[in-house]
């Protein structure tokens, strides 16, 4: 089986990153004794989030995690980002180059699915077409299931 995985085929897969930074201090508790001991500092930690393109010759592309959408960094409190978030998240710090939309439309040809492999601001609110968000629907219905 591991030979065959490492056979190339005809599914390709591009992985895409955008630039962050956030405060340290938002990621980790720097009071924690274990932090107190290893002497971190709060400062500006810098922080890639990716977005993975698969290609498959009749399926279509999708894509496996969101990225950054343009309009979460252009517009936060739009999409429903709250003021706490706004204000100490760090969202100003985040580049949306390339964009979530600037990877869709570089495919030239429709979305055929996303994947997520987890669900924080920079994905949740990426996703707002009406497939995208049955998808969604059915994702969260599943957590819930699992109890999760």
């Amino acid at each position: 089986m591991e030979a065959l995985i490492d056979t190339p085929g005809t599914i390709e897969v591009q992985t895409v990153a955008t630039e962050w930074a956030a405060d340290l201090s938002g990621l980790l508790n720097l009071k924690d004794p274990k932090a107190v001991v290893a002497g971190l500092q709060n400062r500006k930690e810098p922080i890639k989030i990716y977005i993975h393109i698969i290609r498959h010759p009749e399926k279509g592309f999708f894509l496996v995690d969101t990225g950054v959408s343009k309009r979460l960094v252009e517009d936060p409190s739009g999409v429903g980002v709250g003021w706490v978030l706004r204000k100490y998240g760090g969202i100003n710090d985040m580049n949306a180059q390339p964009s979530t939309e600037d990877v869709i439309a570089a495919e030239g040809a429709p979305i055929a699915g996303v994947y997520l492999t987890h669900i924080h601001l920079d994905s949740r609110r990426t996703i707002h077409t009406k497939r995208k968000l049955r998808a969604r629907r059915r994702l969260c219905i599943l957590i819930k299931k699992n109890g999760s």
